[in-house]
């Protein structure tokens, strides 16, 4: 809601949020009570996708304007930016089950690869082009075993 009290009147549904991954329920939720206009993001996350679909829960929602989305991207750079959200103390057993029940084994599989060679450690020191520029063979890899989100 700082949002809304820092943004001059009339320009809020001009607002475009630029994140890296698909937001979440959480994130979705904020979005739609915030002055958002537009989301803009780079990696799929079939995880959370469609729960930012609250014209569903009632009649009234429904009829409210949701903020319009552009994403994913469907290129290596997209397939980075949810590669990089695996990584860390989130990717419980449990998460690691349903990702891989949504086709996200060979992702799943190149977080503990990278992770148990301590190439997550390295890539997490360089700069975000160094780290493109390391993974973009395994990127290009990735995105062709990944199903379409």
């Amino acid at each position: 809601m700082a949002i809304k009290r820092a943004c001059p009147l009339g320009l809020t549904g001009a607002l475009i949020l630029t994140t890296t991954l698909e937001p979440c329920l959480q994130c979705a939720a904020a979005i739609r009570l915030g002055p958002v206009g537009a989301v803009r993001f780079a990696g799929p996350d079939r995880y959370w996708d469609g729960c930012h679909d609250f014209g569903k829960l009632s009649a009234r929602e429904a009829q409210r304007a949701q903020p319009a989305r552009m994403g994913p991207r469907r290129d290596e750079l997209g397939t980075f930016a949810t590669l990089i959200s695996r990584f860390g103390p989130t990717l419980t057993p449990g998460f690691e089950k349903a990702l891989r029940t949504l086709g996200e084994a060979p992702m799943v599989d190149l977080v503990h690869e990278l992770e148990d060679c301590g190439e997550a450690e390295r890539l997490a020191a360089m700069e975000v082009n160094e780290a493109l520029g390391y993974l973009w063979p395994r990127l290009q890899e990735l995105r062709e075993l990944m199903p379409a989100s």
